[in-house]
């Protein structure tokens, strides 16, 4: 694909001209507008296929101002009400200024197979949508440009790739996996109570339960897209501005086809990542220093801050609990982590104090957990977005920046989250760092 070339994914059995013509809406009108009732619905098709927080079928947060600025004010107030009133779309109506901006997502009539269209033409919307990498490049700050360029130089074995998730499709759909039987379980569990929570503020929504055949479509077509990112480098590299964590196509693929990465000017050099063990937790620990500065935090009341400091520094803090809880299943283990973390670190504080993760956590940890607490007391998400900033000042900050400056792109590095990825034999210089 020419990376120039502008792609939206829609669903197959939508036809916005006919409904912007049942509109009475002008010709000039639809052939100068269309492309931006197209983008709002690739957005969401977009996000629920490469962003992790979300699947198909769920709300999908649009920020409003955002979406002004790109569509203008006068045309997302159309696209919301016409698309709204043929029940295209719908929306959860859960604004926190500050913090979530309304949901939407597709009607289940439309939660179906979405085709790629290309767009060529001369429409000063798609005009603008090409002239605006260039300008997002420069307005990069200078770690996530070095990113942008260093993707540059990653390749993937893409017919390799794609026959991996092919098996992978095949296996699954021959025998239920469990695990995943589990998740979709989970997930659509989540999106009743989301539904719920809509109707309750008066919105008409449609109940939307995923099956798993339809999951596993999902998926597979999730992994395929992300291998095509890869390859053709369909998107740029963002830094966000809460966590300011950089999401990449990197980030956002699927662990398993990391194998099938290589660096094209270096295409045998092996690719190793390196991963922070307990990142997240750790990260906590800049925090309870900067609390508790000038004190000793090894003996008498703080003692315990001292014991999650060294359990957190060694990478040993999960299995701690788990020991002293008397979990062994491996299965349960890796539950154990999803969940205290959750209930710990980023829920509210009241829905996370009677679970059975946070009391064994401040059990032990009394101290740091009442840090926690009182970190949560503004907005719970607070909490959670100033360890995601330590992440980022650790991992982009310092580690790469300081990689950067030392080898500049002569040596290739990169990130994804609380990892470092680099070539082979400069784990230990990594590490170090």
């Amino acid at each position: 694909m020419d990376t120039n070339e502008i792609e939206f994914y829609i669903p197959y059995n939508l036809d916005i001209r006919a409904i912007l013509e049942e509109e009475k809406k002008k010709s000039n009108y639809i052939n100068c507008q269309i492309d931006k009732y197209h983008w709002f619905i690739n957005s969401l098709y977009l996000r629920s296929t490469i962003d992790k927080r979300y699947i198909t079928g769920d709300f999908i947060p649009m920020n409003h101002k955002l979406m002004e600025k790109i569509l203008g004010c006068r045309y997302i107030k159309d696209i919301k009400k016409y698309l709204s009133k043929h029940g295209v779309i719908e929306d959860d109506d859960d604004f926190i200024p500050g913090e979530k901006s309304i949901g939407y997502r597709l009607t289940p009539v439309y939660q179906v197979r979405h085709v790629r269209q290309l767009y060529d033409s001369d429409s000063s919307f798609i005009k603008k949508l090409k002239l605006s990498k260039s300008t997002r490049i420069a307005a990069m700050d200078d770690i996530t440009r070095y990113t942008y360029y260093q993707l540059n130089e990653i390749g993937i074995h893409r017919e390799a790739a794609e026959q991996y998730v092919q098996q992978w499709y095949e296996q699954n759909y021959l025998v239920k996996n469990p695990t995943l039987v589990k998740e979709l379980k989970k997930d659509n569990n989540r999106r009743k109570r989301e539904e719920a929570k809509a109707k309750k503020k008066g919105q008409i929504v449609e109940s939307f339960q995923k099956t798993y055949y339809q999951m596993l479509d999902d998926m597979r077509d999730s992994y395929l897209y992300q291998i095509r990112a890869v390859d053709e480098k369909l998107w740029l590299p963002v830094r966000d501005d809460k966590g300011r964590r950089t999401h990449t196509y990197l980030s956002n693929l699927w662990s398993d086809l990391r194998q099938f990465l290589f660096l094209k000017n270096r295409p045998h050099t092996q690719i190793v990542s390196l991963d922070c063990s307990n990142s997240q937790p750790y990260t906590l620990v800049k925090i309870l220093f900067e609390y508790f500065e000038g004190e000793d935090l090894y003996s008498g009341e703080y003692e315990d801050i001292g014991l999650y400091i060294d359990l957190v520094t060694t990478g040993k803090l999960y299995s701690f609990m788990c020991n002293e809880m008397e979990i062994s299943d491996p299965d349960v283990i890796a539950d154990f982590k999803v969940d205290m973390f959750a209930r710990v670190f980023y829920c509210e504080n009241h829905k996370g104090y009677h679970s059975s993760e946070a009391k064994a956590f401040r059990k032990y940890f009394p101290t740091v957990y009442e840090v926690v607490m009182q970190e949560k007391k503004p907005f719970f998400n607070q909490l959670s977005i100033k360890m995601q900033r330590v992440e980022s000042e650790a991992i982009l900050d310092i580690a790469l920046t300081a990689l950067k400056a030392k080898y500049g792109t002569s040596v290739w590095f990169g990130s994804i989250h609380d990892s470092i990825l680099c070539e082979a034999g400069y784990e230990d210089e990594v590490r170090q760092l």
